[in-house]
Formats: C-alpha cells, structure tokens, sequence
C-alpha cells in the first residue's frame, strides 16, 4: 500500500500559490509569508508578517493527508477545497 501522509514544502523568496485539495484528503497548512496574504478555504489572512496555521476539520480522520509547510518573503498563497 502506498503512503498516506505526504508532506510539500515550498520555500522561495518571490511565489505564489494556487491550489486545489480534493475534500476527501486531510489538510494541513502551516504557511509564513512576510509581505502578502494567505486564503485557505475562503478566509483570509493578511498582515506583515502573515503566519497562519490551518487544518482541515476531517484531518485527524482522513486516510490520507497532506501536509503543506509555506515560507516566502513575498507572496500570496490561496487554497481551495474542492
């Protein structure tokens, strides 16, 4: 059987980050992004510096997971369930 937690890092000085989560796979977002702002299923944070934690309310019981570690100085990061 495969993996059923991954984990995604993205890192960067300049970036933005635009995705889509299937509603069935469990979500966690741990994202800091100095100048920018961070919307996560339809809410929004922003603010110098932007630090936002956030998990999907399925996450603990989800078979599988992700797990989503953000850092930019400058950017947007927008993630959406689907």
């Amino acid at each position: 059987m495969g993996q059923k937690e991954t984990t995604v890092m993205l890192q960067g000085v300049i970036g933005d980050v635009d995705l889509t989560i299937p509603e069935d796979i469990g979500i966690r977002v741990r994202s800091s992004i100095f100048i920018g702002e961070t919307e996560i299923d339809g809410s929004k944070e922003a603010g110098m510096p932007n630090k936002t934690e956030w998990q999907s309310a399925d996450y603990e019981s989800s078979e599988y997971k992700i797990n989503l570690d953000i850092s930019y100085f400058v950017g947007d990061v927008k993630i959406r369930m689907l």
